[in-house]
Order: structure tokens, then sequence, then C-alpha cells
């Protein structure tokens, strides 16, 4: 009718852009509904009466997660008193002081706990609710805030029971993802939590936009680190805290075309730590298009040079990928042995500088996969193989693990997905426990002085084996103390979210001719290798919920050494909790309270009671 319709609109969360489609229905006797869809990919219906509902499709478009812990009403307190300290003044006013304000903050803990209990008696406040509010999952880590990036260029904040928790929105954030990197995990000493999140900037691609998020508000604000970041970047890398010895600060490296070197954050301590650490860090580039790799080594005067190369010399060899332990902050390996056939001991050949390389090599019309393993620090080739009649067009999915690398890749000859496993181990093996202790005793300098220059060359078991379904991608769960064995998580081409026992696919598995009989199964470590690995529906971690278009999967590390966390995303997402092992260091949800509670009172009362009739016949005894 021509009829100009002004329609009000106001959302919780922002958006920005124009609408790039739209529909309006008319009802009659100046009523409307309206759904449209703006350029962020938010999707909304409103009336006459407001916004009735939205939809953010931009999370069906995700291109890049970060996981930080969820802030705790403990670590609000805690980190408030640490805001209140002064670190620089020792003498007894100031103790004073920050104990006045240690006290302080409990205080004001429990005055807040104690207005809650009041509203509830007021019936302002529901007390399931206060209750479940106060829950042990932020304790043990099992609530996380999901940071996510969009390819229409949003940010979201997410909690892992599935609500946005807040949106923002930057042009900035338009352009080709190359990362998230948390510069600090929690708010600590007055200094706010900070992420930073990068991408290519969409003018000119020699340059970077680097925003820094604050993952609990969302809160957006450019960061210029420095002059040299105005050039095409090489490398981004962060320094774990097992170099820093800090958990809350962290510190990345920046590296541009010309070798130099930017500090993020870039103060007197990051620079302290620079300098303390630099010989120890290595990065190599891999470059297709000329089957190059080139390892890189930093200087003391924030500089990156050449180390050493590594050159495919078959022209029918091209580079594929490369993989490598991507190890979490918080994550520890502490069982560097095993024990095996009885009282033997074998010791992983653990290095977190080693690399995986997958190649293309074409051999006349067929197509093989190429495997290496190269060590980070001086370019040796640690293991070389290769697979035949290998399919390209299918996902190839490459894992690079503590001592261990697993690859995932179909075979067009047979049509099948095929698991290949390689494990790394020192090549000497203790007969005993009584040689261990001595040998460590009397070569204590030689174990202090490993280098990764001249390594002992590893003694190399691998297996290959049949998977009855299509990988779309892989993933291993991960522990904070690392003593949890690792599952592999796979996800499936039916977008089912699979959980493998990483003992199914050992490589030790031993073969054996004919079917061993059950009476001599206890005899070996693992069960006999068998190439088939059967499917078992009771490993489907999303069960009957079905999943669509699934792409990527993450593990997250928890507070529990029995659990790790789960997030895949895709078109849709999907976050659970899994335990390898099971929850050993977790008591079961139908745990009989009531008998322990009365099992200690009886346990009380008679040490009361023993205790008083010892007395008696002690003092029986003097008095015959």
């Amino acid at each position: 009718s021509g009829k100009v319709v002004v329609i009000p609109f106001e959302t919780q969360q922002p958006t920005f852009g124009s609408i790039t489609k739209g529909e309006i229905r008319t009802n009659g006797a100046g009523s409307y509904d309206v759904v449209f869809q703006l350029e962020d990919l938010s999707i909304h219906f409103v009336n006459q009466k407001g916004v009735q509902w939205g939809r953010e499709e931009a999370l069906t478009k995700i291109e890049g997660i970060e996981l930080v812990d969820q802030p705790t009403e403990e670590s609000y307190t805690h980190d408030k008193y640490l805001n209140n300290i002064d670190a620089s003044n020792d003498n007894l006013d100031h103790l004073i002081q920050n104990y006045s304000n240690r006290l302080a903050s409990h205080l004001e803990g429990f005055n807040q706990w104690a207005n809650d209990w009041l509203s509830v008696f007021r019936g302002q406040l529901n007390p399931l609710k206060l209750i479940l509010s106060k829950d042990d999952s932020n304790r043990f880590g099992l609530n996380k805030i999901l940071v996510v990036s969009t390819t229409p260029g949003n940010l979201y904040g997410i909690s892992t029971k599935g609500l946005v928790l807040w949106k923002s929105s930057n042009i900035k954030l338009v352009g080709e993802f190359m990362g998230f990197h948390v510069l600090r995990p929690k708010t600590i000493n007055k200094a706010k939590a900070e992420c930073l999140v990068i991408h290519k900037d969409t003018e000119n691609t020699d340059k970077i936009n680097i925003l820094s998020v604050d993952p609990f508000t969302g809160a957006i604000a450019d960061f210029t680190p420095g002059e040299s970041l105005s050039s095409e970047i090489l490398h981004i890398q962060d320094v774990s805290q097992h170099f820093l010895g800090s958990a809350n600060e962290r510190l990345i490296l920046f590296v541009n075309r010309n070798l130099e070197v930017t500090l993020v954050p870039d103060n007197e301590t990051s620079r302290q730590q620079y300098q303390t650490h630099h010989q120890r860090l290595y990065f190599y580039v891999a470059n297709s298009e000329d089957s190059l790799i080139k390892g890189y080594t930093f200087t003391s005067d924030l500089k990156a040079k050449l180390a050493w190369k590594f050159t495919i010399s078959n022209s029918e060899e091209t580079i594929f990928s490369t993989a490598h332990w991507e190890k979490e902050n918080q994550e520890t390996t502490i069982q560097p042995a095993m024990v095996v056939d009885g009282s033997d001991v074998m010791f992983k050949h653990y290095n977190p500088n080693y690399f995986a390389l997958t190649t293309k090599v074409k051999r006349g019309s067929d197509t093989d996969l190429g495997f290496y393993i190269i060590n980070g620090v001086s370019g040796a080739t640690v293991f070389k193989s290769s697979q035949k009649f290998v399919s390209f067009d299918r996902p190839i999915n490459v894992l690079m693990v503590e001592n261990w690398a697993l690859v995932s890749y179909g075979s067009y000859r047979d049509n099948l997905n095929e698991l290949w496993v390689i494990e790394m181990f020192e090549p000497t093996v203790e007969k005993s426990a009584l040689n261990l202790i001595s040998t460590y005793f009397d070569k204590a300098d030689d174990f202090s002085q490993y280098t990764s220059y001249s390594p002992a060359a590893p003694m190399i078991y691998q297996l290959s084996f049949v998977f009855p379904s299509f990988i779309k991608t892989l993933t291993v769960t991960k522990t904070e103390q690392g003593i949890t064995s690792r599952n592999i998580l796979a996800v499936l081409s039916t977008n089912q979210i699979y959980n493998l026992d990483r003992r199914t696919i050992n490589a030790r598995r031993p073969m054996v001719d004919g079917k061993v009989p059950r009476e001599k199964l206890h005899e070996y470590e693992f069960p006999p290798y068998v190439p088939q690995i059967g499917f078992n529906p009771l490993q489907v971690l999303n069960y009957y919920v079905p999943l669509e278009g699934l792409s990527q999967i993450k593990a997250i590390a928890t507070n529990l050494e029995s659990s790790s966390l789960v997030f895949a995303y895709g078109f849709d997402m999907y976050f659970s909790r899994v335990s390898p092992e099971k929850t050993f260091d977790m008591l079961s949800d139908d745990f009989n309270y009531p008998i322990i509670f009365l099992t200690m009172i009886g346990v009380t009362i008679g040490t009361i009671v023993v205790r008083a009739l010892s007395k008696n016949a002690v003092l029986k005894r003097k008095f015959k």
C-alpha cells in the first residue's frame, strides 16, 4: 500500500549492518509481523509489541574458539584481596594493612552470603536457585566461558550451559582468522583478563588487526604492540607457562617477515623472561610451493635467525600438512616410564620439539601418503615412512601427542578409513627397578644434560587399524596432571562424536598366530593385534542427539584429573564431559551420604567408649 511503518527494534545484544533480507505481513487493524536478517546474520522477529525473538545464525560459521575459566565468588574475593596488596613494602605496617585487607575481603564474602539467605527468608529468592548457583562446577574448572569468533565479524561469550553471555561486533573482525591468544586468563592485581583475537586486514593482507577482548564482559579495544607488526607476520608463538613459571601471565612472540620479534606484553618483566628463555625457543615455517621447511631460533636482540632447512628432494612429492603437539598451558606430562612384560621398564621417547610432516607422493596414477617425524631443533629426520593408495579427497588428520603420532586417512582402493599409529621409546629397557634406581643415581648429571641436538635414535613401533567409519577430524582428551590415559575423540562422517580408547590402537599390541586361549590372555600386556576396530554405540558421546555439519573438535583440561571437556562445532555446537578412566576422583551421584555420616558417628562414639574402657582397665590393674 506504500504506507511507511516504523518498527520498534531494540535487542539485548548489539547488532550491526543493514537488513539483507526480510518479509512483512500485515494482520489488519494496524498489526504486523516482520522477519528480517542483518549483515551479522542475526535473524529477528518483530511486531508492534517489539522484538519477540532473535537467532544468532553467525554461530553456524565459527572460525575459532578459546576457553577460559568462569570466575567464581572465591576467586573474586581472593583477587580483590590481591589488588590491595602492596608487594613493594614488607614492613610491619604494610603487613598489618594486608592482613586487614584479607579480613575485609572475607567479611565481604560473609556479608554477601548472609544477604543471599536473608533474601531467601524474605521470599525474594528461591532457595533452590541459590543452592544450584553454589555448586562445585566452578571450583573444579567444569564451567568455562567460550570466546567464539565468527566469519561475519561477531564475537560471542558463551557459557558451557549454552547461554550467550555477551556479543560484540567490530569491522576488524572481518578477514582471515589467525587465532586467539590468551594474555591473562583472569583478573590479577588490577590487570583485567585479556584475550587477543587476530585477523588479517581485509584491505592490506600484509597487515594484521589485533583486538583485545575481555572474555568476561566482551569489551573490545584496539591493541597496537609495536611498529614491527606493520609488515606481514611470519609466525606467532605463545611461550608456555612451563618456561615462565606462572599460570596467570602469558608471553606472546610476533615474528614478521624481516625476522623482527615483538613481545606482547612489552615490558621489563617480559623482556627479562625473553632473555632468560629465548635460546630454548624454536619454531618452523613450511612452504608447500617450494617443498621447503625452515627452522628458526631466537637471538638476544629480539631477532629470529635461521637454524636449519629441510628440503624434499623428490619432485613427485609435495608438502601436504604439518602438525605438532599443541600442549595447553596447564597441561603436564608426568608418566615418562611404563612397566612392560612383568618387571621391565620402558621410557617414552618424549621430545616436545618434534613435529609431524605429511606429503603427497605421486606414483604413476596412484597417490601415496608420506609421513615424517622431524626434530624441530636440529631439522633431523627421526622417522620416515609412507602408506599407499591414500585418498586426498577425504580428510587426512594427524595428531602428534607426547611420544606417539596418529594418522587418519581414507584408502581409495579398499574404500576404508585407516588409523596408523606410531610410538617412540628409548632404545634401552631396564630389566628391574633396582637397576633403574642405581642407574639414576650413577648418571644423575647425564639426565640433567639432555639435548635435542643429538638425542638417541628412538625405538619405533607402528601398526595400522581399520576403523568402521570415515573421520572428519580428531583430537585427544587432556588433563591437568597427565595421569589419566588419553582417549581419541573423533568426529565421524555421520556427525557422531566417538570416544575411542587409546589402548585399542596401541602400537605395541602383539602379533599372535592363531587364536589365543582365554586363560593365556593375561600373559599379554595388550590384547593381540586385530586389524579391524569394532564400532561400539556406547562410545558415542552425543548418543541419540542428532548433529549437523560438525567440522572441528577441541578438548580442554579441568581441575579434576579424571575429566576432560569436549566442544565440537560447525553448523551445530555440542559440549560434554568425558572421563577416560571413569570418575576415580569423584563420588558417584548415588553415593550413600547418610551411611558414611552414620559410620563416622559410630566410629567416633566407639573410639570414646573404647578409650574410657581402656582407662578403667588400666586403673583397675594399678589397684590390684
